[in-house]
């Protein structure tokens, strides 16, 4: 291609990015907005929803939480009075800031406000590496606070086992399906797919092939929503879904806030006579984590797998994307220690 033509290409496309930036449904942007205001009228309809994949829910309510944050402690200037002082007073803030249990906020907690709110300044911007920018200011940065190291630590088999027996002392939620069933059913099939709470609440028995004894999760009900998912299902986890299959169209139905499930987790292993505040018990992702631990310890190939992941070794992808085949993880699945009580596996073995 000519330089010529190359040229006109790129004024053309440059022409095209600014009539886009410009246009939204409230009007040209101005530097009298505050930043909540950019981001609603501006931002979204341009950047976010100009996307090949548009926002979902999540992002768009993370990006709701840290723009609270900035205006409770920035007291919501107008853009044009954005300074670098601002921006330390957001910061400096939000490393003094309660988190949900009275802790102050954790460090990746910060760090995903500061990454949210430096990408809507930033677009406020000239355009930067063919990314849309508004050309109201020159935005300052805003720097992220430094990750806590830590060691990832995964439940214990014997906790595991305690929580499946308090799993009996739940009340919550109500529905058809008794809340033991309900809380097992989530426990074992989290624990033995290692599939993300938020794929497990949307998880459906459509996805569900019995005869192959795989989930097909699609791309959309899958973290950053890049490809579609296929979870091998043990027979285990097979006959605890059996018990709570009583015709919702999900598999584990949640019919209040979704917060409350979280403050449910807590209750579930303070029952079990554990610590929710515990490293290894915080959170639903702590069943990944010894899903995670398990399959590693037998086949890290197969662990990335299951997982949905795929390395950064060039050879590992390879493997993963056009070599290894799911017998991989079968037979890696097949050596996962059980936390379920012998009698009761039993039991419900009997019944599927």
């Amino acid at each position: 291609m000519s330089a010529a033509i190359s040229l006109r290409l790129y004024a053309a496309d440059e022409e095209d990015s600014a009539s886009s930036e410009e246009s939204s449904s409230e009007g040209k942007p101005s530097a009298d907005w505050t930043l909540s205001e950019f981001y609603a009228r501006w931002f979204t309809p341009v950047v976010l929803r100009g996307r090949p994949r548009p926002p979902d829910a999540a992002t768009l309510a993370g990006y709701g939480e840290a723009l609270r944050w900035w205006a409770r402690l920035t007291g919501e200037p107008s853009l044009r009075s954005i300074d670098d002082a601002t921006v330390a007073r957001f910061t400096s803030g939000l490393a003094e800031a309660p988190g949900r249990r009275g802790d102050r906020l954790a460090a990746g907690t910060r760090r995903k406000h500061a990454l949210r709110i430096g990408a809507v300044l930033a677009a406020t911007g000239p355009r930067r590496e063919r990314r849309p920018g508004a050309r109201l200011i020159d935005p300052p940065a805003v720097p992220l606070p430094d990750p806590e190291p830590h060691e990832p630590e995964a439940p214990t088999l014997d906790e595991l086992r305690q929580l499946y027996a308090a799993a009996e002392r739940m009340t919550r939620p109500k529905l058809l399906i008794p809340p033991v069933h309900w809380w097992r059913a989530l426990l074992v099939v989290g624990y033995t797919t290692g599939l993300r709470i938020n794929t497990l609440l949307e998880l459906r028995w459509s996805w569900i092939d019995f005869e192959t004894s795989e989930i097909r999760v699609p791309k959309e009900s899958m973290k950053g929503r890049r490809r579609a998912h296929t979870a091998r299902l043990s027979v285990e986890a097979q006959a605890h879904l059996a018990k709570i299959n009583l015709g919702y169209p999900r598999c584990f139905p949640w019919p209040v806030h979704r917060r409350r499930l979280d403050d449910a987790w807590d209750r579930l292993v303070t029952l079990a006579g554990l610590d929710p505040k515990s490293s290894r018990l915080s959170g639903f992702h702590a069943l990944r984590r010894s899903h995670a631990t398990e399959m590693a310890a037998e086949n890290p190939l197969a662990a990335s797998l299951s997982l949905g992941h795929r390395s950064n070794s060039h050879g590992q992808n390879l493997l993963a994307d056009c070599y290894a085949d799911r017998r991989l993880i079968d037979s890696t699945l097949a050596k996962l220690p059980s936390f379920v009580p012998a009698e009761p596996l039993e039991r419900q073995l009997s019944l599927f």
